[in-house]
């Protein structure tokens, strides 16, 4: 055995008594020296479970376990999760020292914590921006229970999902850990672009009349009469691409950073499709949850709807800011 198990061994030399209490202090305070600190369900001379520290956070589980085991061990584990030195437990005892670590286990937990945070970097805390207009602002082409569920429960989800995943990812940095870095990229792509796309698209409308509806004018029209060959053309190839959007998407209209111009294009569920290089001026969501309630299965009865309550002097606002106009 090693000198480093030696010195763990050493370490728990003490033998757990029948009285709970006592031993259980006993078998703690030998034990919480290393981090390497396990507890495991013992059937004659076979561990059936055996938990690391790491995993002594789900107080639950672990009375769940005692439940069904009659007899149990604590001891030292090596990173493999090999037992240097273990000491029988009755169940009483087991719960005893599951007390212990509740208390001190805890407090250590939350001091952990911090540290990690600390060595995570600075995290943004996202927000549900709130709409520049009532839920029913938009009646008769956008009802009022879609738009509040849109907004309040949807949008808010897509919030709630990036500031977890960020966090995750975070804590991934602290510790070191990085077994699901994969899975929680991919939730923080998916939630930044629901949370961007639908901020941008409750502010390129508008109340019908009061800025929503018309046409576009200015450097907008310019650009997309010299894009597309006409304003109309335009509006044929994004709502062509709106309808056409397989599943769950948004029809976009970029502006291409490198030559200056405008392009439709579509992505599939937030983030999907979406090319470099290019910054989206204007949006229409097609999932079905924009539009089922008023249109059920007819998306392009809502796409020709959409259409009246588009703000174009915001999409206009949104060029020139990407073009640093």
């Amino acid at each position: 055995m090693s000198s480093a198990s030696e010195r763990l061994s050493s370490g728990t030399r003490s033998s757990v008594t029948n009285k709970s209490t006592a031993s259980a202090s006993t078998a703690f305070q030998s034990f919480r020296r290393s981090s390497m600190l396990g507890i495991g369900a013992s059937q004659g001379s076979t561990h059936r479970v055996f938990l690391s520290w790491a995993k002594l956070q789900n107080p639950r589980a672990l009375l769940r376990l005692s439940a069904r085991c009659p007899k149990f061990v604590v001891g030292c584990i090596q990173d493999e999760g090999a037992l240097l030195r273990s000491s029988p437990m009755e169940r009483r005892e087991f719960l005893g020292l599951l007390s212990l670590l509740g208390t001190v286990g805890a407090t250590r937990w939350a001091a952990q914590q911090g540290q990690h945070e600390a060595l995570s970097g600075a995290l943004t805390e996202h927000k549900l921006p709130p709409l520049p207009y009532p839920y029913d602002a938009l009646e008769p082409y956008i009802d009022a229970k879609t738009m509040e569920l849109h907004h309040s429960k949807h949008h808010q989800a897509y919030v709630d999902g990036l500031n977890r995943a960020e966090r995750e990812l975070a804590r991934a940095r602290a510790t070191g850990d990085f077994t699901y870095v994969e899975y929680w990229s991919k939730k923080a792509a998916f939630n930044a672009g629901g949370h961007f796309l639908h901020t941008l698209f409750w502010n390129i409308m508008a109340p019908p009349g009061k800025g929503g509806g018309g046409e576009p004018t200015g450097l907008l029209r310019q650009l997309i009469e010299r894009d597309f060959g006409s304003v109309d053309a335009f509006r044929r190839h994004f709502a062509a691409a709106a309808l056409a959007v397989e599943g769950s998407g948004w029809a976009l209209l970029h502006y291409r950073l490198a030559d200056g111009r405008l392009l439709v294009l579509q992505a599939e569920n937030q983030h999907k499709l979406a090319p470099w290089g290019t910054v989206p001026i204007l949006g229409l969501d097609v999932w079905e949850h924009a539009y089922y309630l008023k249109y059920q299965n007819r998306r392009k009865d809502y796409i020709d709807a959409w259409w009246n309550v588009v703000n174009w002097a915001q999409v206009q606002e949104n060029l020139q800011a990407v073009m640093g106009k």
